[in-house]
């Protein structure tokens, strides 16, 4: 299988189908601007977003449907949140760490565009997952933007220390 249909079949399927049930809930309960997810669920947005813990930012990245992929990223952080964004499910649940998702641009039609503008705001925002000063994730001979420079599950020490979490 190629790495789409992995990423469909592992994660993004499974995602949607855990909003619809206890999805909702959580992200209600976690995620203090979720009205946009949820009113922007299904829709095609055509845009880039951005993750932040703490107001600090973590991920940028782009999609079709933004608030499908953000959905994505909540059910990460409800499922697996030390091994994807090294952070602990009892910081979750007693608000030590603080999830903000929003999208920070849309209607870019063309994928090539969205693609562009994904590694600008990457290179402008510098989310601490996916760059660092003198890190990059370089696959066919070419930087590679949108990967996190940290293997999953060996996310939890940069999290401690850029969210100040010791």
């Amino acid at each position: 299988m190629r790495n789409f249909e992995v990423y469909l079949k592992n994660e993004y399927y499974p995602a949607q189908e855990w909003f619809k049930t206890e999805g909702v809930n959580w992200i209600k309960k976690h995620i203090p601007n979720h009205d946009w997810i949820l009113t922007n669920y299904n829709q095609i947005n055509l845009g880039i977003y951005k993750v932040t813990l703490n107001d600090v930012i973590v991920y940028v990245g782009q999609a079709v449907k933004v608030s499908n992929r953000l959905v994505v990223h909540a059910w990460h952080l409800a499922k697996e949140p030390e091994r994807f964004y090294g952070v602990l499910q009892s910081e979750l649940e007693k608000n030590v760490v603080q999830i903000n998702m929003e999208c920070i641009e849309s209607k870019i039609q063309y994928n090539i565009t969205r693609e562009q503008k994904e590694a600008h705001y990457i290179q402008e925002l510098a989310p601490y997952l996916q760059i660092e000063k003198g890190k990059s994730v370089i696959l066919n001979k070419k930087i590679k933007y949108d990967l996190c420079i940290y293997p999953k599950g060996k996310r939890r020490g940069i999290t401690q220390e850029k969210l100040n979490l010791n």
